[in-house]
């Protein structure tokens, strides 16, 4: 458990005693606080928050990359507003539930935000980076990798059309057209700016310069902000409602031998029950939809006046609708479904 073996650190195997086991995976399991800070809260609300605000910053209500985007970051700000007045602030369900500081919590983030990369915000790459692409019921892998090529390009294989691919094209058509735009650019460098600090290493483009290049950032913004944060947040009752397969805090040492564990070994590390209580009430609503929440693809205000972008989000659509059909017929014969981006789970925005 502490990556160290030696006599005071054993190596756990299922083999050994029920409640050694059970602890060692419990302990395992103990990664709340870096789920809800990192995964969760950095790189899908934060992060979803600087595409946001540098969207409302530099680009005009007129242009196309507004007219596209502005609708996957509905409610967002709010909801990160929300969660800094009840759950991550001093007192907040978060430091109570997990024993994390604030001071201790925002240097968590922080370094998270120091690794953060491009490679990992774009799911094609960091599939390939991760080395899963082969990686046997990977499901998270298999749905999100449908879902990135609709959102992306064109593929034969959905019936021929594309989204943001030719979106891109439409307005664009060629490379100059986007190093020439200089909202775009200076969008672009707010993002890389105020959302990254200007981190060279991060990868994160300071400019872009080709319509492919714009077409995989704008992919990444959306994904981001719908299919990611469904993966992410949609399941988090469903995992945490049983303790051991997500305690908020471990309140004792780790353990320092086999042979000893009981069932009172096994209940003086977890939370308190009223600890584990309000973690869930703060999962369920998490889990828990808003009215007037918009599914991905669903455009209700028809901010373009050109007939083509909306032929190509009525294509958009009917291809998450094949993608969705996919699913279900899976779902149906595994034992074990994963249903978190079904497209009746994801919305098109982060607002919970």
């Amino acid at each position: 458990l502490s990556q160290t073996p030696g006599p005071t650190s054993p190596i756990f195997l299922q083999s050994d005693g029920e409640w050694d086991w059970l602890l060692a995976k419990t302990w395992r399991n103990a990664d709340f606080y870096s789920h809800q800070l990192l995964t969760h809260h950095l790189r899908t609300h934060l992060f979803g928050e600087v595409f946001g605000i540098a969207t409302l910053r530099q680009l005009p209500t007129c242009h196309p990359l507004f007219k596209l985007l502005v609708p996957h970051f509905h409610f967002t700000l709010y909801i990160n507003t929300l969660a800094q007045s009840v759950l991550i602030n001093p007192g907040g369900v978060i430091v109570k539930g997990s024993g994390v500081t604030c001071e201790g919590m925002l240097l968590i983030v922080q370094q998270g935000l120091e690794k953060a990369t491009y490679t990992s915000l774009c799911l094609s790459d960091d599939i390939w980076h991760r080395d899963v692409v082969h990686l046997p019921s990977y499901r998270y892998r298999d749905d999100a990798m449908s879902l990135w090529e609709a959102i992306e390009r064109w593929d034969e294989g959905l019936g021929g059309s594309c989204f943001i691919s030719s979106i891109v094209a439409f307005y664009y058509g060629e490379d100059v057209a986007v190093s020439g735009d200089a909202e775009l650019q200076a969008w672009v460098v707010d993002i890389f700016t105020n959302g990254f600090l200007g981190r060279t290493s991060s990868g994160i483009p300071s400019s872009l310069r080709t319509v492919a290049g714009l077409s995989k950032f704008l992919t990444m913004v959306v994904f981001t902000c719908s299919e990611q944060h469904a993966a992410v947040n949609n399941g988090q009752y469903d995992l945490g409602a049983f303790l051991p397969n997500a305690p908020s805090s471990m309140c004792h040492p780790l353990p320092a031998e086999k042979g000893k564990a009981s069932l009172q070994h096994f209940l003086n590390p977890v939370p308190q029950v009223d600890n584990t209580a309000n973690i869930l009430v703060a999962l369920i609503l998490l889990s828990s939809r808003l009215s007037g929440h918009l599914l991905l693809g669903q455009y209700l205000e028809e901010r373009f006046t050109e007939v083509e972008p909306h032929w190509l989000m009525r294509a958009f659509r009917g291809q998450l609708e094949e993608i969705w059909d996919r699913i279900e017929e899976r779902n149906h014969w595994v034992k074990l479904r994963y249903n978190y981006m079904n497209l009746l789970e994801t919305e098109n925005s982060i607002s919970e």
